[in-house]
């Protein structure tokens, strides 16, 4: 009953999945089957099957021995040596007797009983677990459980590597060699189906070239465009005009800019040159002044009171000498020179230097 509803399940199983797809294939595959094989390992058929299983016993009434009978499924008439173990109940112990027979079998059909033995007092049954046979009639044939190749039917794979769709289901691409598929088109409304071309959505036009619909419709800016094309070119060369004036009229601006700044630049440079000239005459002058000093301190012959003021003086003309020195050697950025701390050299004729600290 078991292996039955399994064979039922599995036939409902398959329909399942057939039903579930339109376009199908046949796959091969492998399954471990336990069955008669034959010498070379190629499938013959189901196993043997045992029934009518019936315990037996030995008292007064003499022997009624247990038995069994074995079906034979093949398609061919077969002899076979099959050994198996009774077990008995004794007045005494329990034991298993291990027994072996040879019987045939025509096909499709049941054995005769196979029976037991009745060792000696008691009862005992046929275990069905520890039953091995052995079919050495047409040819060998042993039980075993091996690969074998079988065949079912699943839903066709498309070139894609997925289901095919069935008829009706929509695809994307529109082609007479649809990879979704499974008739292989994808018409013009995007439909798996039989039949390619079945006119296109409103607005679109079917290419024969590129074998799917396309838009034909011209929007209202694309008739703007086609009809007022040469408005808008002299509009765009109107544009490129006045981008190219605004642009000469910022550089002449920043000509201008540049030319004020270098100005002022130059007059400021002129004028710091001017101090610094100015600046030179008088330590010059304050030089020969506190020479005169400096001979008539060490010439003259003065009064106490006198050589006093005099050094003063003499004093105040170096700090006024140190301090027009320090005013004309003072470093300042110039703009000539990227901004650079520049000094004027009143040794070179007040020319500039770099000014290094």
């Amino acid at each position: 009953m078991n292996k039955i509803t399994l064979l039922i399940l599995g036939i409902l199983l398959a329909l399942s999945v057939i039903s579930a797809c339109q376009y199908t294939q046949i796959e091969s595959y492998q399954e471990l089957e336990l069955g008669l094989y034959d010498s070379s390992q190629n499938y013959v058929g189901s196993p043997l099957q045992f029934s009518d299983f019936s315990g037996g016993a030995f008292n007064l009434n003499g022997c009624n021995p247990p038995s069994f009978r074995i079906y034979n499924p093949l398609n061919l008439d077969i002899t076979l040596n099959i050994t198996f173990v009774t077990n008995w109940e004794g007045v005494l112990n329990s034991y298993p007797i291990n027994q072996q027979t040879t019987t045939s079998i025509n096909k499709n059909s049941r054995s005769d009983l196979i029976m037991g033995s009745c060792p000696d007092i008691g009862g005992g049954s046929i275990s069905q677990e520890d039953m091995k046979y052995i079919i050495f009639s047409p040819e060998m044939i042993g039980l075993q459980n091996l690969n074998v190749n079988k065949n079912r039917t699943i839903c066709k794979i498309c070139t894609n590597g997925e289901e095919c769709l069935d008829d009706g289901a929509s695809c994307v691409e529109v082609s007479e060699k649809s990879l979704e598929c499974g008739s292989g088109i994808c018409n013009t409304l995007n439909k798996c189906g039989q039949t390619f071309n079945f006119g296109c959505p409103e607005g679109q036009e079917f290419d024969n070239t590129l074998k799917k619909c396309k838009n034909t419709a011209k929007t209202e800016v694309g008739i703007w465009v086609g009809n007022n094309v040469w408005w808008m070119i002299i509009l765009v060369i109107i544009v490129i005009i006045v981008i190219i004036l605004k642009k000469k009229k910022i550089i002449s601006r920043a000509k201008e800019t540049g030319q004020i700044i270098i100005d002022n630049a130059k007059n400021k440079a002129k004028e710091i040159e001017k101090t610094a000239k100015n600046n030179l005459e008088n330590i010059q002058s304050e030089q020969e002044e506190w020479a005169k000093i400096k001979r008539r301190i060490a010439n003259e012959k003065l009064t106490t009171e006198e050589l006093a003021h005099l050094k003063k003086e003499q004093e105040k003309l170096k700090q006024d000498i140190e301090n027009n020195w320090a005013e004309i050697t003072k470093p300042h950025p110039d703009k000539f020179a990227n901004g650079r701390l520049v000094v004027i050299n009143p040794y070179l004729g007040g020319y500039k230097c770099f000014y290094h600290p």
